[in-house]
């Protein structure tokens, strides 16, 4: 279960850089970082990423993107 490696991906194909991220998400730069970086991420984070990003938290957790 790698999420900040299937975050990395889904921001690549998507063309969604970390501050757009943090501006959706209302964090700073430096939180989505963390989370690449699989640190500090929160179930309800994980449902709203997956949901902006239109995929499945499932998806998210699985890493098979």
């Amino acid at each position: 279960m790698n999420v900040g490696k299937s975050l990395k991906i889904l921001q690549k194909r998507k063309r969604i850089t970390n501050q757009m991220l943090a501006d959706h998400m209302g964090v700073n730069n430096s939180q989505v970082v963390r989370w690449r970086n699989n640190q500090d991420m929160k179930a309800s984070t994980l449902v709203a990423i997956a949901k902006y990003m239109e995929v499945s938290a499932l998806e998210l957790l699985q890493d098979r993107l």
